[in-house]
């Protein structure tokens, strides 16, 4: 197929253009004035007036993921129809090998899980859970497949790492030229609060916030990067939610560490108030909400570059999942819906809001993870050869947030009610239209898994 996409203002990471946009078959075949002229299509679509995105990407979602036995609402399917919707073209899940399975193993069987079933093309992190001497040749197989980053633990029985292991890991993901991503949070003053906490009858959700306050993030933030000062690897770290972090990963950037932050729409929107509320059980996430100034430390983030991408963590668990345990924050599955909903509340609250500039939006919506992760030129951004995934925007679309509205598999959302104001209209993904008007276009799931390898 070929379209000619007229007229729209292109929205890159360092500026704004009105010009064509030429898509043969999968992808962007030429951008200027006045194409049609020169090239035959087989559609023209209008877009004046309103703003092109590339495709975004979500560098961090769980599709699906088991706690405790239970499993998340979203499958691969569903999943990434709702990205779809919401605008993202490309997602980012994990392999997480199962006991006694080895990294590679499971890479391979997480990709067999996808294929066939992904609307969004797709990618994989690799979670390393073990320490064994095979691993210098497990991390570089995978490399070696197109899987460049590899996800650490600082916390949660069958997951966690200690700091010797993750120094070596850091050193062996160097080696293979590969990133190192982190879930930083110190599990000993986790446990110790929470054990203190219980022993005193306090179960309520507010606890969960007061058991995993700003210091737990930051000494695990400050941890790993002296650690990777002195192994001097490539590094990010997964949903930061503390200011006091974010201040960490600046000065370490200003030292010169390759390292690189990335935060979640529901840090920038909410705060550990929503935990007193009467269904404060559904907010639980980890790590935990934090305060208003946390949450505006992270917007100055956005602002000033500190933060350098925003992901969702899309984990999904029902109403009915999350109230069983609503007495016991400790036994909550914690997660929340996002996939669909971050460019709609990225667009209210930063642009809208905080004045925070459309090319900034795709910088770290689309730009900067794709440069991060090994998916640029082909991924996350608009130029003749890439891809040809774009969304064309209404931005002045008032629209009211509702879960019923939504393809999200689950039956809340964190911004229920919310007003928002701009909505995708068109969706494409590698020059097919999935989502056009409100209405689901696409017929059967063509997501390709893609390779990748750090420049």
């Amino acid at each position: 197929m070929k379209f000619l996409i007229r007229g729209g203002k292109i929205v890159l990471s360092n500026g704004i253009i009105i010009a064509d946009l030429l898509v043969v078959d999968e992808k962007i075949a030429a951008m200027g004035k006045d194409l049609a002229a020169s090239f035959p299509v087989d559609r023209t679509i209008d877009a004046t007036g309103k703003f092109i995105f590339p495709g975004l990407i979500d560098a961090h979602v769980h599709l699906p993921w088991e706690s405790d036995g239970v499993s998340s609402g979203d499958d691969f399917s569903s999943g990434t129809k709702a990205a779809i919707c919401g605008g993202v073209t490309t997602i980012i899940d994990f392999a997480v090998p199962v006991a006694g399975e080895s990294i590679t193993v499971a890479v391979e069987r997480r990709i067999d899980e996808a294929e066939g079933a992904c609307y969004t093309d797709f990618s994989l992190h690799a979670a390393v859970t073990y320490f064994d001497a095979s691993l210098p040749e497990e991390i570089a197989r995978v490399v070696e497949r197109g899987i460049t980053s590899f996800k650490l633990y600082m916390l949660y029985p069958g997951l966690r790492l200690d700091s010797g292991e993750i120094y070596q890991i850091m050193h062996w993901v160097k080696e293979a030229g590969g990133l190192i991503g982190v879930h930083a949070e110190n599990g000993d003053i986790i446990h110790t609060r929470r054990a203190l906490f219980l022993n005193q009858g306090h179960k309520e959700p507010f606890y969960h916030y007061l058991s995993s306050p700003a210091v737990v993030e930051a000494d695990a933030v400050n941890q790993i990067l002296f650690l990777n000062e002195h192994v001097g690897g490539r590094l990010y770290f997964v949903h930061v939610s503390a200011g006091e972090s974010l201040a960490l990963i600046a000065r370490a950037k200003d030292r010169g560490q390759t390292v690189y932050a990335e935060t979640c729409p529901h840090y920038l929107a909410l705060t550990a108030a929503e935990y007193n509320r009467p269904d404060g059980y559904l907010f639980l996430v980890s790590p935990s909400l934090k305060s208003a100034d946390d949450r505006d430390a992270l917007w100055n983030g956005v602002m000033n570059g500190s933060v350098d991408f925003i992901s969702t963590d899309h984990c999904p668990f029902s109403r009915e999942q999350k109230e069983v345990h609503k007495d016991d924050f400790t036994a909550v599955p914690n997660g929340m819906p996002g996939v669909e909903t971050r460019l709609p509340i990225l667009l209210t609250e930063g642009y809208w809001h905080r004045r925070v500039p459309l090319e900034r939006i795709v910088a770290l919506t689309s730009y900067t993870p794709a440069r991060v992760f090994g998916l640029f030129p082909q991924k996350g951004t608009l130029q003749p050869g890439s891809d040809a995934d774009l969304v064309i925007l209404d931005l002045e679309k008032e629209w009211t947030l509702r879960h019923e509205d939504l393809h999200m598999n689950v039956d809340w959302s964190p911004y229920e009610e919310w007003r928002c104001r701009g909505l995708p209209e068109l969706v494409m993904r590698r020059g097919e239209i999935m989502y056009e008007d409100g209405e689901w276009i696409a017929d059967s799931a063509h997501g390709q898994f893609i390779t990748r390898k750090i420049n």
